[in-house]
């Protein structure tokens, strides 16, 4: 029963997620102006269910997200697949769970967590590049190599300052989401009953996540 409640839970939170991410893709792709914070928010949106520590929620959300923004935005939509869409759960993966559980020196990891994001970050660019000369092969901009490595820094730069604006936003959608949403279910007890296994099972897992939440603010000294 406690499962099939939380199951519930991760499809509620997954839905209503899902839907504003749908209704910024929406954005995006129609508004004259402000495309890239509506990209910004839709990922934010992917992270919605990664703050009650539900990846496959997060996997959901943005493969019916990219499902439902291909029917409404057609090719405008893969600024959200190649990249704002997938980075939140790349992000998630490399803090919340390497940099907490991973047994290596703090050092290493972080190294670690660079080399990935940047690894990411390059995969995605030169993606969006070859579909844009695939869509768009006429354009001789697209056979410069001095203006590809002036657009590759530019989004560098824009890439670097994003990572460190989507952690401090992170953090206030985790706060927001605490202060006002229900957590998951959990099961009721007798107050005056010995605590069962599951629930102590439960107490060290909201332990553990308070030290996810602290070593997030410690990474990066942020």
């Amino acid at each position: 029963m406690r499962r099939r409640r939380l199951n519930a839970y991760t499809v509620a939170l997954s839905g209503v997620a899902c839907a504003f991410a749908v209704l910024a893709l929406v954005g995006a792709a129609y508004l004259p102006t402000g495309k890239i914070a509506m990209y910004a928010l839709a990922g934010l949106c992917v992270a919605l269910p990664l703050t009650r520590r539900q990846p496959w929620g997060a996997v959901a959300v943005y493969a019916i997200a990219t499902a439902l923004g291909a029917l409404f935005a057609n090719i405008r939509i893969v600024p959200f697949a190649l990249f704002f869409g997938l980075y939140p759960i790349v992000t998630w993966l490399c803090e919340d769970c390497l940099y907490r559980r991973a047994p290596i020196p703090k050092a290493v990891k972080i190294a670690i967590i660079v080399a990935i994001k940047i690894a990411f970050f390059l995969a995605a660019f030169f993606a969006g590049i070859r579909l844009m000369r695939i869509v768009i092969a006429d354009l001789e901009f697209w056979h410069r190599s001095w203006t590809l490595g002036a657009l590759l820094a530019l989004a560098f730069v824009a890439f670097a300052a994003l990572d460190t604006l989507y952690r401090i936003l992170y953090r206030q959608v985790c706060a927001f989401v605490s202060r006002h949403l229900p957590a998951a279910p959990r099961r009721e007890v007798d107050r005056d009953a010995e605590p069962s296994q599951s629930d102590k099972t439960s107490d060290a897992d909201k332990e553990r996540a308070d030290d996810a939440s602290q070593d997030r603010d410690d990474l990066f000294g942020s």
